[in-house]
């Protein structure tokens, strides 16, 4: 309801308020499934979640009101960092796997170590909001919003020891998949960077530092 009449609601205020901006947080997960390939805007929508499938229908949304409203809509990729609420261990691979690191308890991963995403710091994502909201090439479009680096679960396990520390703290792994989760994903990001002429410019280590010393000093 939130993400999908939540959103037309929204749409539909803005209309009525005459506002011309409306930038909208869309998923991956409305990719679905995937081939070991970067993904594109253009590729197939099949979301595997009910979240993916809302947020879907959001997007869809936006699009319909693109005649009315300057809108555009970014495919968020796993964004992580300073201000993640590290009390919901539902969402937020990082933040779910670096809480385990918090509490001094072994690191239980749910599914294969070969599994992979395209992790993107939050200030990066920040930046690319921003400049979005007078970018008029940005107006009517989708874009992935990610690095475009593909990182397994693996690196970025080992990733978070090193920086936190211990690069021999206790990591399970099960084979137990939570569903509708997917197996890989990471973002094709070339429109991205052509029209803002932009970069990411955190890496995963850095990133991973940032925010390992953002939880410290919140503990």
């Amino acid at each position: 309801m939130t993400n999908s009449l939540g959103t037309l609601n929204l749409l539909n205020f803005a209309v009525e308020q005459n506002i011309k901006r409306f930038i909208y947080a869309s998923t991956m997960s409305i990719y679905g499934d995937v081939e070991d390939k970067p993904i594109l805007e253009t590729d197939c929508k099949n979301p595997k979640s009910y979240y993916g499938i809302t947020k879907l229908a959001g997007e869809n949304y936006v699009t319909a009101f693109s005649d009315k409203l300057n809108t555009t809509s970014f495919r968020l990729f796993n964004v992580y960092g300073e201000g993640q609420n590290m009390e919901n261990l539902k969402q937020g691979m990082v933040s779910i796997y670096l809480s385990y690191f918090m509490k001094n308890i072994p690191v239980l991963v749910k599914g294969d170590k070969k599994r992979f995403r395209d992790f993107i710091y939050i200030d990066d994502v920040v930046d690319v909001w921003i400049q979005s909201i007078d970018l008029e090439i940005s107006f009517g479009k989708v874009y992935n919003l990610a690095t475009g680096k593909k990182t397994t679960v693996e690196v970025l396990l080992n990733t978070i020891a090193k920086k936190w520390g211990n690069q021999n703290y206790p990591i399970k792994y099960s084979n137990i998949r939570t569903s509708g989760d997917t197996f890989g994903i990471y973002a094709d990001i070339l429109k991205l960077k052509k029209d803002f002429n932009w970069s990411p410019k955190i890496d995963l280590e850095t990133g991973i530092e940032k925010f390992i010393k953002w939880v410290k000093d919140e503990l």
